[in-house]
């Protein structure tokens, strides 16, 4: 069965639970007229095998590709393979230089050559040509880091130039690295459109990730613009994910300005790009009023996400250590899963006992959090990375300010983004990353100046009743979707040639 659309996700929806989970899931509820598949993106067989949310009626298929399986032996050897490796390696430097002509030549050598993914990591002829490279750039790198690291970024690439492809109408990746790289290929291969959503730019953050890598080798004699070789490497892959994606994608979305001003950096047409805001359904909402706060009551303070180190939990402990030296009566929550990354979090576990938090601070796993706004009188985010984060949305909508570090869209989200917003005043307190001082001293500052909290608390709700309205975000991407599903708007393959 034909799709209408099919969503390509990487290390998302729906067996990880998330910010961006949940925008896809809600994507998908939104839009039950259409039906849609899932071409799903995991590291290898059975990583994930428990969905984190109940899969709406209308995905008909989940689809998966795993990018570090090993490669099966065939039962012979190629005919030639050296001559077909030539044009492999051929297309692959185009690829680099031109993602449109680069990645259509790669499609046609795999499947007109019918290449092995085996001979091109284990044959000989591929050491040789590893070895040839190697001597020709006069790398004066590891020669065995080189190896593993050239075989390490290039093995996913080729799972998925081998990948099956479900058949839809409109493709739709929700971020640019592999996924992006599939949905292109989707392109190339059906002929049918591609459109983009980014959240926070992948090959970004891909990057703060990598230059704090303790696994990637620091050549030290060898630095490129301040970073050692591998670094760079990895980097400049991501990168180039993210210029063939922009390449093949017909309409580029994001949810902020300043995600749109990274794109263009980083080679996005302008002609493509649009800003779609997140939404959120108000209906739910309607009975919180805006929070009211005195002293004589416990001052309930939350934060809200999944217990990685991209959320720094370990910021947000330190300031709830520093909070409790004021002397004032607060319970502090950190509200969701703590199943991605289990070293992490009993590392913050370890973290509250050490510093004696046991009573100020609890872990509640994940929660339906409309049950514990009635306890919450402040949501903290202390994250080094957001797009538009749904947390900020919903405590909002439920009349709670923020305090939110300067990151992705959040400083527009509490002070506003247009002179009608802003004219709002602002509903919650920028802080800058990695400060715990700073953010106990904010927290500190609402609950001593409860005017001032109630204000921002007003504040809030108006902001996101009036701007992040879910019926919004409906009405734009139907406009998408009806003019990319149209028959007669099929994509000719020619357009790539």
């Amino acid at each position: 069965m034909e799709a209408d659309i099919c969503l390509i996700l990487e290390g998302t929806y729906p067996y990880v639970s998330g910010g961006v989970s949940s925008w896809v899931h809600r994507l998908i509820q939104l839009f039950p007229e259409y039906k849609f598949t899932l071409l799903y993106i995991a590291p290898k067989r059975n990583t994930y095998q428990e969905y984190k949310y109940e899969v709406p009626e209308n995905v008909k298929g989940l689809h998966e590709v795993y990018i570090y399986e090993d490669f099966l032996e065939p039962h012979f050897s190629p005919k030639n393979w050296k001559s077909k490796l030539e044009k492999v390696e051929s297309a692959y430097l185009l690829l680099l230089e031109n993602p449109k002509e680069g990645l259509k030549a790669l499609v046609e050598v795999f499947e007109k050559e019918k290449i092995s993914p085996y001979h091109i990591f284990c044959s000989y002829e591929s050491y040789q040509k590893i070895v040839e490279l190697y001597r020709m750039f006069q790398l004066q790198v590891s020669f065995l880091y080189y190896f593993w690291t050239l075989r390490f970024i290039h093995t996913p690439l080729v799972h998925l130039m081998i990948a099956k492809i479900p058949s839809a109408k409109v493709y739709h990746t929700i971020s640019t690295g592999y996924a992006g790289f599939l949905g292109s290929l989707c392109a190339i291969k059906t002929g049918r459109p591609l459109l983009l959503t980014e959240h926070g730019i992948y090959a970004k953050e891909r990057e703060m990730e990598i230059d704090r890598s303790p696994w990637i080798l620091d050549e030290q004699e060898l630095q490129i613009r301040g970073r050692t070789f591998f670094r760079n490497w990895w980097i400049q892959f991501f990168k180039n994910l993210s210029r063939i994606t922009y390449t093949f994608s017909e309409k580029i979305i994001t949810l902020y300005e300043g995600n749109q001003r990274l794109q263009i950096q980083d080679g996005a047409p302008k002609e493509k790009l649009k800003i779609i805001p997140n939404g959120i359904n108000l209906e739910a909402y309607g009975k919180f009023s805006p929070k009211k706060f005195s002293p004589q009551e416990t001052f309930g303070i939350a934060l809200i996400g999944r217990v990685v180190p991209i959320k720094d939990i370990k910021t947000f402990i330190q300031a709830i250590r520093i909070l409790k030296t004021y002397s004032i009566k607060f319970q502090a929550y950190i509200i969701g899963p703590y199943d991605e990354d289990p070293e992490y979090y009993q590392e913050c576990r370890m973290m509250v006992k050490i510093l004696n938090l046991q009573k100020e601070i609890l872990f509640t796993g994940r929660q339906n959090i409309l049950e514990y706004f009635p306890k919450i009188h402040l949501s903290v985010l202390t994250s080094i990375s957001e797009a538009q984060p749904l947390v900020v949305l919903e405590t909002g909508a439920a009349g709670i300010p923020s305090i939110v570090t300067d990151v992705g869209a959040c400083r527009e989200m509490v002070e506003g983004r247009t002179f009608e917003d802003n004219a709002l005043g602002p509903s919650g307190i920028v802080t800058s990353i990695a400060n715990p001082g700073e953010i106990a001293k904010a927290i500190y500052y609402l609950y001593s100046h409860p005017q001032v909290y109630q204000r921002m608390a007003k504040a809030a709700q108006k902001r996101v009743f009036q701007f992040y309205n879910e019926e919004g975000f409906r009405k734009e991407y139907l406009e998408i979707y009806q003019k990319y599903l149209s028959n007669d708007l099929k994509i000719d393959k020619k357009r790539f040639h």
